[in-house]
């Protein structure tokens, strides 16, 4: 894993590699077309008020904001903000049981 407190695809390529006993080639692969499923599932829960729920994961939750108009501070000109989807992430129990054992 790399040292910075981030995971990579190649980390993921590497750890699912190990454990699967396949090549890097196979399991970054693999953890492509995870990561390719799981965005499709987003993208297309994202135009409902829908969540995505994965077990012992967590919940995706989407919420559509209104545009708006705002005053910049900086400029003090008026600007438009476009309507826009918002997504939120909330740790499930298990993995926010996890997380906080190993602090």
């Amino acid at each position: 894993m790399s040292n910075k407190g981030r995971i990579t695809v190649k980390d993921l390529a590497y750890e699912v590699a190990d454990r699967s006993e396949v090549s890097i080639a196979e399991g970054k692969r693999r953890v492509q077309n995870v990561f390719d499923a799981l965005f499709e599932l987003i993208t297309a829960a994202k135009s409902t008020p829908d969540r995505v729920y994965i077990n012992g994961f967590g919940t995706f939750k989407f919420k559509k904001r209104d545009g708006r108009t705002i005053h910049s501070n900086l400029t003090g000109e008026v600007v438009k903000v476009a309507p826009k989807v918002v997504m939120s992430f909330k740790a499930s129990p298990g993995l926010q049981e996890d997380l906080n054992k190993k602090l």
